[in-house]
């Protein structure tokens, strides 16, 4: 089994641990998911982090940027109550877990150093030019 994971592309890896954790449904998008889509800022991190965002696509990738513009690609699931994601960084999967308000203008995450919560904040969409 070791060696068939391995030999599975970095994209097909990801979809395998996504659709493992959200219990066999690739996209759970249950209802209107929409208001997950386009960027969101950090807005504080107990840790002092530098600051990043996040960019959910449409279909169903994920990508974080960090304050010097490096990116780390990854994918996302949208269940009832939190937004899991799989990012691969330096040739590992990383599983993350955003909880999200009932407005849907909030992501938190827990740290991993402090326990405490680092909170995203949803940015406004661009107004298309006339």
């Amino acid at each position: 089994m070791k060696n068939c994971y391995k030999r599975l592309t970095h994209h097909a890896r990801l979809t395998l641990i996504v659709t493992i954790i959200v219990g066999g449904s690739l996209f759970a998008w249950a209802g209107d998911n929409n208001w997950v889509l386009g960027k969101w800022k950090m807005r504080f991190d107990p840790e002092g982090s530098a600051t990043d965002y996040l960019e959910f696509l449409t279909n169903g990738d994920v990508v974080n940027i960090s304050h010097d513009g490096a990116r780390v690609d990854g994918m996302y699931v949208v269940s009832d109550d939190r937004i899991t994601t799989v990012f691969s960084k330096n040739g590992k999967d990383v599983i993350a877990t955003f909880f999200f308000d009932a407005q849907h203008t909030t992501l938190r995450i827990v740290t991993g150093k402090s326990g405490q919560e680092t909170l995203y904040q949803k940015q406004p969409m661009p107004t298309p030019s006339p």
